[in-house]
């Protein structure tokens, strides 16, 4: 399992979302700033042995979506969702999962099509707290320099910063060539991939983040995938562009 990969978050306030209106840009290392979940009503905790292990995004009553890397070869009895709560290990619902489905082209130890889609054993009960995130359509461009807002409560890499409450962090989607030539050592980005954040670093989130979702807006644009170490200079964060297989969204869940 690909649990424990080390993962760039880079994220940036979209202005007129009620749910970061309030956020602003960023300076400091790795962490970002403490929120609350009603700004971000659509943040679940995916729980391993009743352990934070991940994030996601809501999607309807019924489903989440996450990152295939957090779920890799484990057993659904394994894990739970935690949604509408501040902290990462009490308050919220908590909701078993009936069913797993990653997507179909991923393959473990891979960054390509990093999308896993969880069904629900129980329906969630939305609230001020808990609401489902609005989907791209297929062809929904993602501008460069366009401002994406992601949360979670990954790993701060400062003592003075704390994981256990919801953080976000704020910064810019970065022109696909450049991204591609960034990582070009590194692994292959491919059209289900894109990279947000700032060359000199600084600023980005860490492991625990994983499957967490990067919006646009009131739209999830991304999920937290994977990168080259945390806030590393020159090595903005690498995320699973949703709008690339959003007809197999439809597909698994008809929404």
């Amino acid at each position: 399992m690909l649990r424990r990969m080390i993962i760039n978050v880079l994220l940036v306030t979209v202005l007129g979302s009620k749910f970061n209106e309030d956020l602003k840009p960023q300076t400091r290392i790795v962490g970002g700033q403490e929120t609350n979940i009603e700004k971000f009503p659509y943040q679940i905790s995916l729980e391993y042995n009743k352990k934070h292990t991940c994030g996601g995004a809501i999607i309807s009553r019924n489903y989440v979506i996450t990152a295939a890397h957090c779920i890799e070869d484990d057993l659904v009895k394994d894990f739970r969702v935690r949604t509408g709560s501040d902290y990462r290990d009490r308050g919220g619902q908590i909701r078993l999962i009936r069913w797993i489905f990653n997507h179909p082209q991923h393959v473990p130890d891979s960054h390509d099509y990093d999308f896993s889609i969880l069904k629900l054993k129980t329906h969630l009960k939305f609230d001020e707290k808990c609401q489902a995130i609005k989907l791209p359509r297929s062809d929904e461009h993602i501008k460069d320099g366009t401002n994406l807002t992601v949360s979670g409560w990954g790993i701060t890499m400062n003592s003075k910063e704390s994981n256990v409450k919801l953080r976000a962090l704020v910064v810019p989607k970065i022109n696909d060539d450049v991204c591609r030539k960034i990582y070009m050592d590194v692994a292959k980005i491919t059209p289900r991939m894109f990279c947000a954040g700032f060359k000199e670093g600084g600023k980005d989130s860490c492991r625990e983040d994983s499957g967490g979702p990067l919006v646009k807006g009131k739209v999830l644009m991304g999920i937290v995938s994977w990168g080259e170490g945390c806030a590393t200079r020159g090595h903005p964060g690498v995320y699973a562009r949703v709008a690339s297989v959003r007809k197999w969204i439809k597909l698994v869940t008809d929404l």
